[in-house]
């Protein structure tokens, strides 16, 4: 009875162990998954403005360092995460980089410096931040955007989405003017522009936000063509993008005067110096005012945001 017995403990045993061989163990997720990493853009809100909707479909450059907790991102044991690394919108608002990119394990942080359009920027680096390098905006008029460093971001404290307000670097400049007397058969602006103008210029974002101007001033053209003169105030021109700086420019505008059909004169006025701080981000609209009889442009008033 007893042997009877051992060999029926035997096989159900050796059973029980086929068995355990077959089947599968539900195993626990690791700790930290693999997390995508992904991105929100939106421009900077300034005191007078809520946050901007950043550019559909326009893609952005992204620098990353990666290093532990309680070091620096500029620091030596720091080690680059992603360099110039294209992030582009994906289906539902998602901007992430292609291929995807994860996030690394805990104790690992990670600091972000990015710019647009994507392509813009001459160097990313922990010492200048982003670097525009010998911009002519007379030549090019691409709003230039940066972001502040998103500082020692961890796959926990950021939800995996990393959040990037982009600064403009850049202001913008535009015209309204308006005829004090009108008089004559027709008169009309030809040309309208700033003379003495920083046209040409680097930047980097840090330590500082800044600009190093060229020596070189010259003139920024605003509009060209044939724009009637009326007593109401009408923009000349549209809105262009200049290098922030302390305007010492003048306005100069070219005014054609039709007395007759045989009978026109071609005059040009200059305002006084500008002498305003052109700050970055901001929207300047200048108000002129001609006058025929005096041959004389005044700037009337000045607004920005």
């Amino acid at each position: 009875m007893n042997t009877r017995l051992s060999h029926i403990v035997f096989l159900l045993t050796g059973l029980w162990i086929l068995a355990g061989a077959g089947c599968t163990v539900d195993v626990p997720e690791k700790e930290t998954r693999e997390t995508a990493l992904t991105f929100d853009p939106v421009l900077y809100a300034s005191t007078k403005t809520s946050a901007g909707v950043y550019p559909e479909e326009l893609p952005f450059g992204v620098s990353a360092w990666e290093y532990d907790a309680g070091e620096t991102w500029f620091g030596e044991k720091a080690a680059p995460f992603l360099v110039n690394s294209k992030i582009t919108e994906r289906e539902n608002a998602v901007w992430m980089p292609t291929p995807e990119v994860f996030w690394p394990g805990k104790g690992q942080r990670l600091t972000f410096v990015a710019y647009s359009p994507y392509g813009a920027a001459d160097y990313i680096d922990p010492v200048n931040g982003v670097t525009f390098a010998n911009v002519d905006v007379r030549q090019d008029q691409t709003d230039l955007l940066y972001t502040d460093p998103a500082q020692d971001l961890s796959v926990t404290s950021s939800g995996g989405m990393v959040s990037l307000a982009f600064r403009h670097a850049l202001c913008s400049v535009s015209f309204l003017l308006h005829c004090r007397e009108m008089g004559f058969e027709r008169i009309s602006v030809q040309e309208l522009s700033l003379e003495s103008l920083g046209c040409v210029g680097s930047f980097r974002s840090l330590p500082t936000p800044g600009w190093t101007i060229n020596d070189t001033r010259d003139r920024l053209l605003f509009f060209e063509g044939s724009q009637p003169l009326k007593s109401d105030a009408e923009a000349v021109g549209g809105s262009l993008w200049v290098i922030p700086q302390f305007a010492v420019a003048r306005v100069r505008a070219r005014i054609h005067y039709q007395y007759t059909q045989e009978s026109m004169v071609d005059e040009t006025a200059l305002t006084d110096p500008l002498g305003i701080p052109l700050e970055p981000g901001r929207s300047y609209v200048f108000s002129l005012t001609y006058s025929p009889e005096t041959g004389t442009l005044k700037v009337d008033q000045l607004e920005y945001n």
